[in-house]
């Protein structure tokens, strides 16, 4: 579990909740296990191409939820 995240997400969650324009993309869960403890991998695949910046596969696991944040729900199929 990420001290920074855990400190953070209380005021992010509220700036969210106040600006309705504001998407919060909860990042972490897409890499997130059971116990808490975060998925570098996945076989072969690494998610991270260093402790703080996700890799092209580890992005991949985020462009869904990125783009409908941006987007809206939805837009799967939108390219934009």
């Amino acid at each position: 579990d990420d001290p920074i995240r855990r400190a953070s997400l209380p005021g992010l969650e509220k700036v969210s909740k106040d600006h309705p324009q504001v998407q919060l993309v909860r990042a972490h869960e897409p890499f997130e296990n059971d116990d808490g403890s975060i998925r570098y991998a996945a076989g072969r695949k690494f998610f991270y191409g260093d402790d703080d910046h996700l890799s092209q596969a580890g992005a991949a696991q985020l462009r869904d939820a990125i783009r409908e944040a941006i987007v809206g729900p939805g837009s799967r199929g939108v390219n934009r």
